[in-house]
């Protein structure tokens, strides 16, 4: 089995998806389009969101409208509503624990890669890859930390510290 994770932005006012949250869907997808999809391998597309269910709605309306119909449609592996990045990412660690994972692909914006790359590290060692691209998030989006660059990096940058000294300590 192949894991894609695309990490979610949130939405918008107006129940529309952000930028980035939107970017990231297509790479993935471009990637299961022009990769997996000719291989036939056991591909799972995990979705999950920070805030409510519209964002996975949003993400499944996306990926039902992108790709073709019939039996080699990408299967979607919903995680539902986490609270934060790491517990997105042991929800995933819960889903996969005992099935046989060849590898998987995360998707993220440049800066949020600080802040989780320490999270999958704990949890998965280094067996995920990342792909990471620019994104910029709209003046509107309501998470205030990505409204603002600085406060973006300095969010991640932090949490990248935290983990990275839990794991110290734990070691220790």
């Amino acid at each position: 089995m192949y894991i894609i994770v695309p990490m979610p932005y949130g939405c918008l006012p107006g129940k529309k998806l952000s930028n980035a949250s939107r970017g990231i869907l297509r790479k993935a997808l471009e990637l299961w389009e022009n990769s997996f999809r000719s291989v036939r391998m056991d591909t799972r597309v995990v979705l999950g969101a920070f805030a409510d269910e519209s964002e996975i709605k949003l993400r499944k309306e996306i990926i039902d409208g992108c790709l073709p119909h019939g039996t080699d449609r990408v299967r979607i592996l919903d995680l539902g509503v986490a609270r934060n990045e790491e517990t997105l990412i042991l929800k995933l660690w819960q889903e996969i624990e005992n099935t046989k994972c060849d590898g998987f692909v995360v998707f993220t914006e440049a800066t949020h890669l600080t802040g989780i790359k320490p999270i999958f590290r704990k949890c998965f060692g280094s067996l995920p890859e990342f792909r990471v691209f620019p994104v910029s998030f709209e003046a509107n989006h309501p998470w205030i930390t990505a409204r603002f660059p600085f406060l973006w990096r300095w969010r991640n940058r932090w949490i990248s510290s935290y983990y990275k000294a839990r794991m110290w300590l734990k070691a220790s």
